[in-house]
């Protein structure tokens, strides 16, 4: 299975997507903005920068892990652990997808899951897992990937959760596409995302 490449340079050190020049917007801020506003605001900023580097490393690890590289955390070993029981085939770690215009973003992990179809799945060190706020991140992913590769379908979605010893992988679910473009379009246009009645309850 080959999955088109984007042109979207990354700067890790500022966390930026650039295609020729031009920088594009990130989902997390996104998200942040539409649907999940003041989501950490009563948590210290000194205790979120924490678990980004914390959360860094485990994804670097895992990461690795993938290529053949023996883990150095509990996490990393976890998800081998994970990868072993649900027969996880890797296709891509990091790959990034993008519409080309607005919008960039790194999925995790890319499975392949059959003749053109893959699952995604995205890691949380955090101590919980939030499904709502998967569910968006993933299903936001899942449309820019089959915009980027409209040969191949994305069958499911998943959270992969790593705490130390502990780990778990949960199938969370897609919202439609049509409600998904519909957010990035009030993103674009400057306009206030509200959920389209005609999904609600689907």
């Amino acid at each position: 299975m080959k999955l088109r490449k984007s042109e979207v340079k990354f700067d890790e050190e500022y966390h930026k997507y650039f295609l020729k020049g031009k920088e594009l917007s990130g989902i997390t801020r996104i998200l942040s903005k539409h649907i999940f506003a003041g989501k950490y605001k009563n948590i210290p900023e000194y205790i979120l920068q924490r678990a980004a580097e914390i959360g860094k490393y485990i994804h670097r690890d895992c990461e690795l892990a993938d290529k053949g590289v023996e883990p150095k955390t509990e996490e990393g070993k976890s998800y081998l652990k994970l990868k072993e029981f649900y027969d996880l085939n890797i296709a891509e770690c990091e790959y990034i997808v993008t519409d080309n215009e607005y919008f960039a973003s790194p999925i995790d992990k890319v499975f392949k899951s059959g003749k053109n179809k893959v699952d995604l799945g995205d890691i949380k060190t955090t101590s919980e897992l939030d499904l709502k706020y998967l569910s968006w991140q993933l299903s936001i992913y899942a449309f820019l990937f089959e915009l980027q590769n409209p040969y191949i379908t994305v069958r499911k979605l998943y959270g992969i959760w790593l705490k130390g010893k502990r780990a778990k992988l949960v199938e969370v679910n897609r919202i439609d596409p049509r409600v998904i473009r519909e957010l990035l379009l009030c993103e674009i246009e400057g306009r206030a995302f509200i959920y389209p009645l005609e999904f609600i309850n689907k």
